[in-house]
């Protein structure tokens, strides 16, 4: 779905929004175009901070569902053919952490284990499994890789 906004608020990736407009057809899908009549109001800003594993740990209900920004190395990976995900690892005081990233539409072995990176993804959490895991599923997702600190070692 795409929204047509006539204001001049900036508006994010991951930005929690409420919104009221008209609806139209818009390339097979739908839009809502926010002008005259129409209501926008902006309920959470997203979360631009970064992250790192221990620190999501001690709170993770509190990002659950939301975009968040981290900091970790690559562990190790798998691309199968349903699923691809790699796992990250983060140290802290004494513990590892580590936390799985599933992907779609992406092979990740393109990165080395123990590489530095930052990625950008939403945290969700399974009932199933009763683990949180890192989804990356749509354009505002992202991974870049720390050159700097992986020159470093």
């Amino acid at each position: 779905m795409k929204v047509f906004l006539d204001s001049k608020e900036s508006v994010e990736p991951g930005d929690l929004v409420e919104l009221m407009g008209k609806v139209d057809e818009y390339h097979g899908g739908y839009s809502i175009t926010v002008a005259g009549n129409g209501y926008f109001r902006i309920l959470k800003r997203w979360e631009n901070r970064w992250l790192t594993l221990p620190v999501l740990a001690q709170n993770p209900w509190g990002y659950e569902g939301q975009n968040v920004n981290i900091s970790c190395r690559i562990r190790h990976d798998y691309n199968g053919t349903k699923d691809s995900y790699f796992v990250v690892k983060d140290g802290g005081k004494n513990k590892d952490y580590y936390m799985s990233v599933y992907i779609s539409n992406v092979t990740v072995s393109s990165y080395p284990k123990g590489t530095y990176i930052y990625l950008n993804a939403r945290l969700e959490y399974s009932r199933i499994s009763f683990k949180f895991y890192l989804v990356m599923d749509s354009s505002e997702h992202h991974i870049w890789v720390d050159k700097v600190r992986n020159a470093m070692g």
